[in-house]
């Protein structure tokens, strides 16, 4: 308990600790992880290597683990991991590194790729390489779920995000991916904080089905 509550005192100081303060006790994954977790049942396949890409204060990673996943819980902050080893179990199925977009590596053939609202906090000078390590690193037949934001976004002006226009969207799957799910949100809508804002956002899983050589 007073390990709880020393990781919170320590999100007053932080870039991050609002956020985590106001998501730490939703147990809820998000749709898109639950939909990719779906597919792969209707599959037949029961776990695998997945990594949580920006796992915040680790929703999605807590319902990998429970669904029988290996996972690689990826974050920036190290206050995001402490919240994450602060809600589960010890598990030899869970790793986590802190590491930014900028610096990240991948381990090889992941079955699962989730990034929940995290790349578009990948610095847009960054993206490029970032989205080359994730379609190199996802084995054929694997999943990546998660949300792009639009031009349309509240945020779309802020230079320090990656802002996709549709056919931008669409042109980061077109050649390796069969899109399975889209879901396109554009509105205001009440963000972690509760305050509204206006999203536009990209909801998406989407499967590998080729590989583009080097």
């Amino acid at each position: 308990m007073f390990k709880k509550y020393f990781i919170l005192l320590q999100s007053f100081f932080t870039k991050w600790g609002c956020f985590y303060r106001n998501t730490m006790d939703i147990n809820e994954p998000h749709k898109t992880v639950m939909l990719a977790q779906k597919y792969f049942q209707q599959e037949n396949k029961i776990g695998g290597k997945a990594v949580d890409l920006g796992a915040g204060a680790g929703r999605d990673t807590l319902y990998l683990l429970e669904k029988g996943w290996n996972v690689l819980a990826l974050d920036s902050e190290q206050l995001s991991i402490d919240f994450i080893l602060n809600r589960t179990n010890a598990s030899h199925h869970l790793e986590v590194k802190v590491m930014p977009f900028s610096e990240m590596s991948l381990p090889v053939n992941l079955d699962l790729i989730n990034a929940s609202y995290s790349l578009p906090f990948c610095m847009p000078c960054d993206f490029t390489k970032c989205w080359r390590l994730i379609t190199d690193q996802l084995a054929i037949g694997g999943r990546i779920s998660g949300q792009f934001f639009g031009e349309k976004d509240e945020w779309a002006t802020n230079p320090d995000l990656t802002i996709h226009s549709h056919e931008e969207f669409q042109q980061l799957f077109k050649e390796q991916f069969v899109i399975e799910y889209l879901q396109i949100e554009d509105g205001l809508i009440p963000s972690a904080d509760g305050k509204m804002k206006h999203w536009h956002v990209y909801h998406v899983v989407a499967k590998k089905i080729v590989k583009i050589p080097n």
